[in-house]
């Protein structure tokens, strides 16, 4: 090979070799070279608050419930040889037992809310009542000696019924709602009083009614669109117009009701 061959070789090596440098340069650049768009982000929808405390009810209930008494005189006076000195009095006993009744009411979810608002009325037949017995001891003349004698008295406040107005709040979870409420109680009962001593025994009864108050605190379920099961404590106050002393109502109560247009 001579000299000038070989120089046509080269320069043939070289022009393939730019041309290929020159192909390299100018292909686009590779999928992993590219820049990524950045993802877009949708916001998330917000939560529909549902609305399933709407709508009115009636229903029933049962329960237990305890009623004391508080007594403002704590002395009572005996008899002794005409001198009248103070003693205290014995404690009226407390009373329990089972209770039954019925309700009707309305409730509203706020819409967009979870807070629920309600009002309604519930009658409940108690059947308790607070006994006090008090002896007294007297002297009296027979004729022939003085002698001691004893008298009984026994005084009880019954209470036979109550209807009460209500309104309570509740914050409902899913099928959840604690509340609390309050209302307006009409109570009706009666009075009695027994004496007796030897020679006679003495009975009166006076039927009694007046307007007493409560609170209470409870949880809502709903069973489903229709029915809903609920527990509530409330705690009565009823005052002296009432029953003359002023008594105290505990009350546990079960609640099922029927709910309309669930």
């Amino acid at each position: 090979m001579n000299w000038n061959n070989l120089c046509r070789a080269y320069r043939f090596a070289l022009v393939l070799g730019l041309l290929g440098l020159a192909a390299a340069l100018a292909t686009p650049a590779s999928a992993a070279e590219l820049p990524q768009r950045a993802p877009s982000y949708q916001p998330l929808p917000s939560k529909v608050v549902q609305d399933r405390w709407t709508g009115c009810y009636v229903g029933a209930h049962v329960g237990h419930a305890r009623m004391t008494l508080t007594e403002t005189s704590t002395f009572q006076y005996t008899s002794v040889y005409g001198y009248y000195e103070p003693t205290p009095r014995p404690d009226y006993s407390a009373d329990s037992g089972f209770v039954w009744g019925g309700q009707l009411g309305c409730d509203w979810q706020t819409p967009g809310s979870n807070w629920v608002v309600g009002i309604g009325f519930d009658a409940t037949k108690f059947g308790l009542q607070n006994v006090r017995t008090e002896s007294y001891t007297y002297f009296v003349w027979d004729g022939w000696d003085v002698r001691p004698s004893t008298a009984t008295y026994t005084n009880s406040h019954q209470l036979d019924w109550a209807g009460s107005v209500y309104a309570r709040v509740g914050y409902a979870v899913e099928r959840f709602m604690p509340f609390v409420s309050a209302g307006v109680t009409m109570a009706w009962g009666k009075n009695t009083q027994r004496y007796s001593d030897e020679w006679s025994t003495y009975v009166s009864t006076i039927k009694t009614s007046g307007t007493g108050y409560f609170a209470g605190i409870g949880l809502g379920y709903l069973v489903t669109s229709n029915i809903d099961v609920v527990g509530e404590y409330r705690r009565y106050w009823l005052p002296n117009s009432v029953f003359g002393v002023e008594q105290n109502v505990d009350s546990f109560l079960l609640r099922a009701n029927y709910r309309f247009g669930g």
